[in-house]
Protein backbone atom coordinates (compact mmCIF):
# COMPACT_ATOMS: atom_id res chain seq x y z
CA UNK A 1 0.00 0.00 0.00
CA UNK A 2 1.31 3.41 -0.26
CA UNK A 3 2.72 5.07 2.82
CA UNK A 4 2.59 8.51 3.37
CA UNK A 5 3.87 11.31 6.19
CA UNK A 6 1.21 11.09 9.72
CA UNK A 7 1.79 12.69 12.37
CA UNK A 8 1.61 11.33 16.10
CA UNK A 9 -0.78 8.99 17.54
CA UNK A 10 -4.15 10.65 18.80
CA UNK A 11 -3.41 13.37 22.18
CA UNK A 12 -4.28 16.19 23.55
CA UNK A 13 -1.89 18.31 23.86
CA UNK A 14 -1.09 21.74 25.97
CA UNK A 15 1.74 23.11 24.67
CA UNK A 16 3.12 24.65 21.33
CA UNK A 17 5.62 22.17 20.81
CA UNK A 18 5.84 20.98 16.89
CA UNK A 19 4.68 17.74 15.65
CA UNK A 20 6.90 14.69 14.98
CA UNK A 21 5.80 13.16 12.50
CA UNK A 22 5.99 9.60 11.31
CA UNK A 23 5.59 6.89 8.36
CA UNK A 24 2.83 4.77 8.57
CA UNK A 25 0.73 2.73 6.53
CA UNK A 26 -1.99 4.88 5.51
CA UNK A 27 -5.55 3.75 5.43
CA UNK A 28 -7.38 4.78 2.04
CA UNK A 29 -11.52 5.29 1.93
CA UNK A 30 -12.74 4.54 -1.24
CA UNK A 31 -14.58 7.38 -2.85
CA UNK A 32 -18.08 7.29 -2.52
CA UNK A 33 -18.69 6.92 -6.48
CA UNK A 34 -16.97 3.66 -5.84
CA UNK A 35 -18.18 2.62 -2.83
CA UNK A 36 -20.36 -0.71 -2.64
CA UNK A 37 -24.12 -0.61 -1.81
CA UNK A 38 -24.75 0.23 2.09
CA UNK A 39 -25.70 -1.53 4.91
CA UNK A 40 -25.66 -1.75 8.02
CA UNK A 41 -22.48 -3.26 8.07
CA UNK A 42 -20.72 -1.72 5.30
CA UNK A 43 -21.70 1.94 6.99
CA UNK A 44 -20.30 1.16 10.42
CA UNK A 45 -17.11 -0.58 8.33
CA UNK A 46 -17.05 2.95 6.68
CA UNK A 47 -16.85 5.24 9.72
CA UNK A 48 -14.92 2.50 11.49
CA UNK A 49 -11.98 3.03 8.75
CA UNK A 50 -12.67 6.74 9.04
CA UNK A 51 -11.96 6.39 12.86
CA UNK A 52 -9.10 4.66 12.61
CA UNK A 53 -7.24 7.47 10.27
CA UNK A 54 -8.53 10.30 12.54
CA UNK A 55 -6.70 8.32 15.85
CA UNK A 56 -3.40 8.24 13.38
CA UNK A 57 -3.30 11.74 12.11
CA UNK A 58 -5.61 14.12 13.87
CA UNK A 59 -3.59 16.00 16.53
CA UNK A 60 -5.19 18.56 18.81
CA UNK A 61 -3.58 21.24 20.82
CA UNK A 62 -4.49 23.75 22.94
CA UNK A 63 -1.45 26.53 22.17
CA UNK A 64 -0.98 30.48 22.96
CA UNK A 65 -0.58 31.65 19.66
CA UNK A 66 1.90 34.02 19.25
CA UNK A 67 2.35 36.72 15.90
CA UNK A 68 4.87 34.04 14.68
CA UNK A 69 2.44 30.73 15.16
CA UNK A 70 -0.53 33.13 13.59
CA UNK A 71 1.55 34.07 10.27
CA UNK A 72 2.13 30.30 9.59
CA UNK A 73 -1.45 29.27 10.18
CA UNK A 74 -2.33 32.04 7.91
CA UNK A 75 0.05 31.00 5.22
CA UNK A 76 -1.72 27.34 5.03
CA UNK A 77 -5.18 29.69 4.38
CA UNK A 78 -5.40 28.99 0.45
CA UNK A 79 -8.21 28.45 -1.45
CA UNK A 80 -10.84 29.89 1.04
CA UNK A 81 -13.97 31.79 1.12
CA UNK A 82 -13.67 35.47 1.13
CA UNK A 83 -12.90 37.14 4.43
CA UNK A 84 -15.57 38.90 6.00
CA UNK A 85 -13.87 41.98 7.72
CA UNK A 86 -16.89 42.39 9.97
CA UNK A 87 -16.39 39.24 11.45
CA UNK A 88 -12.39 39.69 11.97
CA UNK A 89 -13.11 43.06 13.10
CA UNK A 90 -15.83 41.73 15.80
CA UNK A 91 -13.50 38.89 17.06
CA UNK A 92 -10.05 41.85 17.34
CA UNK A 93 -13.04 43.86 19.53
CA UNK A 94 -13.53 40.74 21.70
CA UNK A 95 -9.60 40.11 22.90
CA UNK A 96 -9.18 43.85 22.88
CA UNK A 97 -12.33 44.40 25.03
CA UNK A 98 -11.18 41.38 27.44
CA UNK A 99 -14.90 39.50 25.68
CA UNK A 100 -12.89 37.02 24.03
CA UNK A 101 -12.90 33.40 25.78
CA UNK A 102 -11.71 30.04 25.49
CA UNK A 103 -14.27 27.93 24.96
CA UNK A 104 -13.29 25.42 22.89
CA UNK A 105 -14.29 26.51 19.54
CA UNK A 106 -11.69 25.49 17.42
CA UNK A 107 -9.17 26.11 14.25
CA UNK A 108 -8.86 23.32 12.27
CA UNK A 109 -6.04 22.90 10.04
CA UNK A 110 -5.44 20.72 7.21
CA UNK A 111 -2.15 19.53 4.90
CA UNK A 112 -2.64 22.48 2.73
CA UNK A 113 -5.27 24.93 3.81
CA UNK A 114 -6.81 26.57 6.83
CA UNK A 115 -10.49 24.32 6.89
CA UNK A 116 -12.04 26.75 9.59
CA UNK A 117 -11.32 29.82 11.72
CA UNK A 118 -9.83 32.34 9.16
CA UNK A 119 -11.58 35.90 10.09
CA UNK A 120 -10.85 34.84 13.79
CA UNK A 121 -7.22 34.27 12.55
CA UNK A 122 -7.33 37.71 10.64
CA UNK A 123 -9.04 38.93 13.90
CA UNK A 124 -6.25 38.17 15.88
CA UNK A 125 -3.86 40.17 13.34
CA UNK A 126 -5.91 43.01 13.50
CA UNK A 127 -5.82 42.76 17.45
CA UNK A 128 -1.79 42.34 17.07
CA UNK A 129 -1.66 45.08 14.94
CA UNK A 130 -3.66 47.71 17.27
CA UNK A 131 -2.41 46.45 20.91
CA UNK A 132 1.42 45.66 20.38
CA UNK A 133 1.66 44.63 24.34
CA UNK A 134 -0.34 41.56 23.58
CA UNK A 135 1.90 38.84 23.09
CA UNK A 136 -0.82 35.39 22.64
CA UNK A 137 -4.15 34.10 23.23
CA UNK A 138 -5.21 30.72 23.71
CA UNK A 139 -6.89 28.67 20.96
CA UNK A 140 -7.86 25.23 20.25
CA UNK A 141 -6.16 24.03 17.27
CA UNK A 142 -6.94 20.44 14.90
CA UNK A 143 -4.13 19.15 12.93
CA UNK A 144 -4.40 16.43 9.92
CA UNK A 145 -7.28 16.60 8.66
CA UNK A 146 -8.38 15.74 5.64
CA UNK A 147 -8.00 19.00 2.51
CA UNK A 148 -11.40 17.95 1.19
CA UNK A 149 -13.39 17.88 4.31
CA UNK A 150 -13.70 21.93 4.20
CA UNK A 151 -16.77 21.36 2.39
CA UNK A 152 -18.58 19.74 5.38
CA UNK A 153 -17.74 22.44 7.51
CA UNK A 154 -20.57 24.50 8.86
CA UNK A 155 -23.44 22.20 7.52
CA UNK A 156 -25.26 22.15 10.83
CA UNK A 157 -27.96 24.63 12.16
CA UNK A 158 -25.35 27.26 13.85
CA UNK A 159 -26.41 28.35 17.12
CA UNK A 160 -28.11 31.90 16.73
CA UNK A 161 -28.19 34.93 19.05
CA UNK A 162 -31.66 34.44 19.26
CA UNK A 163 -30.92 30.33 20.73
CA UNK A 164 -28.42 32.33 23.17
CA UNK A 165 -31.15 34.51 24.81
CA UNK A 166 -33.12 31.25 24.76
CA UNK A 167 -30.95 29.33 27.25
CA UNK A 168 -30.39 32.46 29.09
CA UNK A 169 -33.93 32.64 29.49
CA UNK A 170 -35.27 35.17 28.14
CA UNK A 171 -38.37 35.28 25.62
CA UNK A 172 -39.56 36.49 22.54
CA UNK A 173 -36.10 36.13 21.89
CA UNK A 174 -35.74 36.78 17.90
CA UNK A 175 -37.18 40.33 18.39
CA UNK A 176 -35.29 40.88 21.27
CA UNK A 177 -31.98 39.99 19.29
CA UNK A 178 -33.06 42.07 16.88
CA UNK A 179 -33.51 45.08 18.82
CA UNK A 180 -30.52 44.98 21.04
CA UNK A 181 -28.17 44.08 18.27
CA UNK A 182 -30.12 48.08 16.70
CA UNK A 183 -29.99 49.43 20.21
CA UNK A 184 -25.72 48.58 20.35
CA UNK A 185 -25.15 50.27 17.40
CA UNK A 186 -27.46 53.52 17.90
CA UNK A 187 -25.50 53.83 21.32
CA UNK A 188 -21.97 53.86 19.19
CA UNK A 189 -23.28 55.43 15.75
CA UNK A 190 -26.63 57.51 17.03
CA UNK A 191 -28.39 58.13 14.30
CA UNK A 192 -26.46 56.61 11.50
CA UNK A 193 -27.25 53.22 13.32
CA UNK A 194 -29.31 52.06 10.99
CA UNK A 195 -26.80 52.26 8.23
CA UNK A 196 -24.15 50.00 10.42
CA UNK A 197 -26.42 47.08 9.97
CA UNK A 198 -24.46 45.29 7.47
CA UNK A 199 -20.62 46.46 8.04
CA UNK A 200 -20.69 45.79 12.19
CA UNK A 201 -20.88 42.36 13.85
CA UNK A 202 -22.93 42.69 16.91
CA UNK A 203 -21.50 39.93 19.42
CA UNK A 204 -23.73 38.29 22.01
CA UNK A 205 -21.50 39.80 25.12
CA UNK A 206 -22.40 43.32 23.24
CA UNK A 207 -26.09 42.08 23.58
CA UNK A 208 -25.69 41.22 27.35
CA UNK A 209 -23.66 44.20 28.31
CA UNK A 210 -26.40 46.29 26.33
CA UNK A 211 -29.16 44.28 28.28
CA UNK A 212 -27.73 44.88 31.51
CA UNK A 213 -27.74 48.56 30.97
CA UNK A 214 -31.30 48.95 29.44
CA UNK A 215 -33.12 46.03 31.08
CA UNK A 216 -36.58 48.09 29.98
CA UNK A 217 -35.93 47.13 26.55
CA UNK A 218 -37.61 44.36 26.99
CA UNK A 219 -41.02 46.01 27.93
CA UNK A 220 -40.83 48.10 24.48
CA UNK A 221 -40.15 44.13 22.39
CA UNK A 222 -43.42 43.09 24.63
CA UNK A 223 -45.65 46.07 23.96
CA UNK A 224 -44.90 46.12 20.03
CA UNK A 225 -45.07 42.31 19.68
CA UNK A 226 -48.19 42.16 21.48
CA UNK A 227 -50.32 44.33 19.12
CA UNK A 228 -52.86 42.15 17.28
CA UNK A 229 -53.43 45.00 15.22
CA UNK A 230 -50.33 47.17 14.33
CA UNK A 231 -51.02 49.86 12.72
CA UNK A 232 -47.40 49.80 11.15
CA UNK A 233 -45.41 46.71 10.68
CA UNK A 234 -43.22 45.15 13.67
CA UNK A 235 -39.00 46.08 13.13
CA UNK A 236 -36.78 46.46 15.29
CA UNK A 237 -36.31 50.05 14.17
CA UNK A 238 -40.32 50.55 15.55
CA UNK A 239 -38.83 49.08 18.92
CA UNK A 240 -36.38 51.07 19.39
CA UNK A 241 -37.94 54.28 18.39
CA UNK A 242 -40.14 53.56 20.46
CA UNK A 243 -38.32 52.56 23.87
CA UNK A 244 -35.80 55.67 23.40
CA UNK A 245 -38.85 58.54 22.92
CA UNK A 246 -40.32 56.20 25.76
CA UNK A 247 -37.16 56.61 28.16
CA UNK A 248 -37.27 60.35 27.08
CA UNK A 249 -41.05 61.68 27.33
CA UNK A 250 -42.80 58.71 28.81
CA UNK A 251 -46.44 60.99 28.83
CA UNK A 252 -45.91 62.15 24.84
CA UNK A 253 -44.38 59.11 23.86
CA UNK A 254 -47.61 56.94 25.25
CA UNK A 255 -49.95 59.67 23.35
CA UNK A 256 -47.90 59.26 20.02
CA UNK A 257 -47.23 55.20 20.12
CA UNK A 258 -51.32 54.98 20.72
CA UNK A 259 -52.07 56.81 17.61
CA UNK A 260 -49.05 55.38 15.34
CA UNK A 261 -49.16 51.64 16.70
CA UNK A 262 -53.15 51.23 17.46
CA UNK A 263 -54.51 54.01 15.45
CA UNK A 264 -56.10 55.92 18.92
CA UNK A 265 -57.11 59.67 18.89
CA UNK A 266 -55.55 60.20 15.26
CA UNK A 267 -55.82 63.23 13.62
CA UNK A 268 -55.67 64.38 10.34
CA UNK A 269 -53.13 65.68 9.14
CA UNK A 270 -51.07 64.90 12.30
CA UNK A 271 -47.17 63.33 12.19
CA UNK A 272 -49.10 59.94 13.46
CA UNK A 273 -51.34 59.42 10.78
CA UNK A 274 -48.94 61.36 8.20
CA UNK A 275 -46.34 58.53 9.34
CA UNK A 276 -49.26 55.86 9.02
CA UNK A 277 -50.16 56.83 5.81
CA UNK A 278 -46.84 56.66 4.15
CA UNK A 279 -46.21 53.08 6.03
CA UNK A 280 -49.19 52.14 4.32
CA UNK A 281 -48.37 53.55 1.13
CA UNK A 282 -45.35 51.84 0.77
CA UNK A 283 -47.05 48.41 1.96
CA UNK A 284 -49.62 48.34 -0.56
CA UNK A 285 -47.00 48.51 -3.36
CA UNK A 286 -45.27 45.52 -2.09
CA UNK A 287 -42.39 47.76 -0.99
CA UNK A 288 -40.03 46.19 1.52
CA UNK A 289 -38.79 49.47 3.89
CA UNK A 290 -35.55 49.92 4.64
CA UNK A 291 -34.50 49.83 8.16
CA UNK A 292 -32.71 53.58 7.76
CA UNK A 293 -35.85 54.78 5.89
CA UNK A 294 -38.36 53.71 8.35
CA UNK A 295 -35.94 55.02 10.93
CA UNK A 296 -35.93 58.58 9.24
CA UNK A 297 -39.79 58.73 8.93
CA UNK A 298 -40.41 58.01 12.19
CA UNK A 299 -37.93 60.11 13.70
CA UNK A 300 -38.91 62.92 11.68
CA UNK A 301 -42.73 62.58 12.81
CA UNK A 302 -41.77 61.83 16.30
CA UNK A 303 -39.68 65.25 16.18
CA UNK A 304 -42.92 67.04 15.27
CA UNK A 305 -45.04 65.03 17.28
CA UNK A 306 -43.04 66.42 20.37
CA UNK A 307 -43.03 70.09 18.85
CA UNK A 308 -46.92 70.49 18.06
CA UNK A 309 -45.64 71.05 14.56
CA UNK A 310 -48.07 69.88 12.07
CA UNK A 311 -46.24 68.17 8.77
CA UNK A 312 -47.43 67.36 5.49
CA UNK A 313 -45.49 64.86 3.94
CA UNK A 314 -41.92 62.61 5.39
CA UNK A 315 -39.25 62.54 2.77
CA UNK A 316 -35.86 61.24 3.06
CA UNK A 317 -33.99 59.87 -0.21
CA UNK A 318 -31.44 60.08 -2.48
CA UNK A 319 -29.75 63.47 -3.42
CA UNK A 320 -28.47 63.77 -7.56
CA UNK A 321 -24.72 63.48 -6.04
CA UNK A 322 -25.80 59.71 -4.71
CA UNK A 323 -25.35 60.50 -1.28
CA UNK A 324 -28.56 60.37 1.15
CA UNK A 325 -30.30 62.76 3.08
CA UNK A 326 -28.90 63.63 6.46
CA UNK A 327 -30.63 61.67 9.21
CA UNK A 328 -32.30 63.60 11.66
CA UNK A 329 -31.43 63.46 15.48
CA UNK A 330 -34.36 61.82 17.85
CA UNK A 331 -35.23 64.44 20.12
Amino acid sequence: MATETLTTSPTIRNGTSARQPITKQQVVLPPSSQAPAVTATTLQAYYDTMGERARDNVVIEITMVTREILEKLLAKNTNNRKPKAKFQEAFCRQILERQYQFNGETIVVADTRTVDGQNRLMGLGLAFAKAPGLIAIPMLIVYGVDDDSFKTVDTGNTRSSADYLTLKGEISTHSLSSVLTALHLYEKYGKDWSLKLSYYKVTNADRDETLLRHPRIRESVHAVISMKERRLSYSAAVVLCRYLTTEKHPEEAAAFWDQVLRGLNVQEGSPAHVLQRVAARAGAHGRQLRPSELWVWMTKAWNAHLCSRPIKKLVWGQRANGDYDEIPELL
